[in-house]
């Protein structure tokens, strides 16, 4: 009996100290942004962008985001535009110049978080539904103004 009790305190122990090891995987939930909104002015060859963002997997605290760039010359591919608090930036894989119909974006987290985390946002005004809404004097002429009706969940992964 007492052999029976001690392989099974053995046993017991090995099993909590190799778990005790074991990472520990966690789903990661999404960032959320909101009051999403574009305008870039060809005249005064100005362009801007400003969000929200939630990070529902770091924090609950609003994040602000704000990009300014000169649409003749554009963001080159690849820039990454820190947020307003450092822990956020804003990167587009694709550049962006004077078209703000339809572009890309990724919400990444940056080395100041706990949690290295990344998602892809596409707005798209000629999209079937979309809620990214523009409007100007003419299409890439003169003033466009997009906003975003609603709030996006954007899923991430970790980096």
């Amino acid at each position: 009996m007492k052999s029976i009790l001690a392989n099974t305190l053995l046993t017991a122990m090995a099993m909590s100290s190799a778990a005790a090891v074991l990472p520990r995987t966690t789903a990661l939930s999404f960032i959320q942004i909101y009051d999403i909104s574009a305008q870039v002015d060809t005249t005064a060859n100005t362009g801007s962008m400003w969000l929200d963002l939630v990070d529902t997997n770091e924090h609950d605290a609003i994040t602000a985001c704000n990009v300014t760039w000169t649409p003749t010359t554009g963001l080159s591919a690849g820039t990454a535009v820190d947020c307003l608090a450092g822990q956020y930036a804003l990167a587009f894989p694709d550049g962006l110049s004077t078209d703000i119909t339809d572009f890309t974006f990724t919400v990444e987290s940056t080395s100041a978080n706990a949690i290295q985390e990344a998602g892809d946002v596409t707005l798209d005004a000629g999209a079937s539904g979309s809620s990214w809404v523009c409007g100007g004097v003419e299409e890439g002429v003169g003033q466009t103004k997009c906003e975003y009706d609603g709030y996006i969940d954007v899923d991430v992964s970790s980096t």
